[in-house]
């Protein structure tokens, strides 16, 4: 297997004006981002009249919160798998199987809901199909961007994948949310399986008009997943910045319930200060991603630089003292955490070699979808024990002190 990785870019002036947006110059991303937009939006709808549906058909929470287990739980055990195959098979070919196969799973939701014969084992079943189709799906994905557009356009699409991914976090939900209101959940189901045809579609025009940026394709045989490992731990650029991460996403990241908590206990304005917040982090986000499009990376350096101020701005919403201050911290903080994870993302795809680009995005996603599904438990326990703020305070400072270990102890050794 190769190891040799090619010079990380470095950019010396800010785009403006209409170089933001310099990835759309290229058609086969604009129909990536096509694809990827309505993908979005169709999973984030199918995914809320699930959970909905089973929550009206059993009335029982723990099970959805099992539900929830089933949709995100194969990429946490299974994730270096999905790598390596990744890495050993066509992206065109993974890619149009696992957009085939949600568009299979929604349209077999609606016709079973339009059935009227929709059941609790359907729901679980169609959750399990889905949550392994991603353990390929989302590093394929990500590998599948550096194929699309030259190393220049890398960071300016993933920034662009990012704002997709807020917008269509938006989209989905709202569209899922008016057609349970209305027509029900086989309505939800039937848009949801057409955004994923529409979607399909425009991969398979992609596939057809584009030529793909060639990449290396992993070795067979055993130690696959050792290799990755190992391959990490020898480049700073990579083991790093998924150690950063790890402390990030498991105490750092999880905002559900020091929300829900902050809001109801400190701040006492129940469910409509729960959606003002949700609304301040997602704007923010939102912010963010636009701002990452004009900004300059120097790698690793600025991982931990965003690293540092996202924890900041963390640590400065546990002090904020009234309710518009915390909502103006959270916003804030919804800027600082899109410029981690497109610098942090940026940086993982220009520092591994295009043979082990899939597994290396697999660590990644499973420590993004890992560490949040250890945090909201801990952060729980301790919103509970100590109380939201003090929680808070201490979620910032732990990943912030680690950054500022990282530093010091990576200018120990380039000098």
């Amino acid at each position: 297997m190769a190891t040799d990785t090619t010079g990380i870019p470095v950019f010396d002036s800010r785009p403006r004006g209409r170089a933001m947006f310099s990835s759309l110059r290229n058609r086969a991303y604009r129909l990536f981002l096509a694809s990827q937009s309505l993908s979005t939006i169709a999973v984030w709808a199918q995914r809320i009249a699930v959970d909905w549906t089973l929550m009206e058909l059993t009335g029982d929470i723990t099970l959805v919160g099992m539900l929830v287990v089933l949709q995100f739980g194969p990429v946490l055990l299974l994730g270096m798998w999905g790598g390596v195959l990744v890495d050993r098979y066509p992206t065109k070919m993974l890619m149009m199987a696992s957009q085939s196969l949600a568009f299979a799973v929604c349209a077999t939701l609606a016709v079973v809901a339009l059935s009227g014969a929709l059941a609790p084992w359907v729901l679980f079943a169609c959750a399990g199909v889905l949550g392994l189709s991603a353990v390929v799906d989302q590093p394929a994905r990500q590998v599948l961007v550096g194929q699309v557009v030259p190393g220049k356009d890398l960071s300016n699409a993933i920034s662009m994948n990012s704002i997709v991914f807020q917008v269509g976090g938006m989209i989905g939900p709202a569209v899922s949310g008016l057609l349970l209101a209305g027509p029900g959940a086989s309505a939800a189901f039937l848009v949801a399986a057409a955004l994923h045809l529409v979607a399909l579609v425009s991969m398979g025009v992609l596939f057809a008009t584009a030529t793909l940026i060639p990449r290396a394709k992993g070795a067979r045989g055993r130690g696959q997943i050792v290799a990755a490992l190992r391959y990490a731990a020898s480049k700073p650029e990579i083991h790093v910045t998924l150690t950063l991460l790890v402390f990030v996403c498991v105490v750092g990241l999880n905002w559900p319930v020091i929300l829900v908590s902050m809001m109801t206990t400190e701040f006492a304005s129940g469910p409509d200060g729960y959606g003002l917040a949700n609304t301040a982090l997602a704007a923010g986000s939102l912010l963010g991603a636009l701002a990452s499009l004009r900004r300059v990376h120097r790698g690793l350096r600025t991982v931990i630089l965003s690293v540092s101020v996202m924890c900041f701005l963390r640590l400065l919403c546990g002090f904020a003292p009234a309710e518009w201050t915390f909502l103006l911290a959270v916003g804030s903080t919804g800027v600082g955490l899109i410029l981690m994870w497109t610098a942090a993302n940026s940086l993982l795809q220009w520092s591994s070699n295009t043979g082990i680009r899939g597994r290396i995005m697999s660590l990644y996603l499973m420590i993004a979808v890992g560490g949040q599904a250890l945090g909201g438990p801990l952060l729980g326990w301790g919103c509970a024990t100590v109380g939201p703020r003090a929680t808070l305070v201490i979620s910032a400072a732990i990943p912030l002190l680690a950054a500022g270990v990282l530093t010091l102890l990576q200018l120990r050794r380039t000098r």
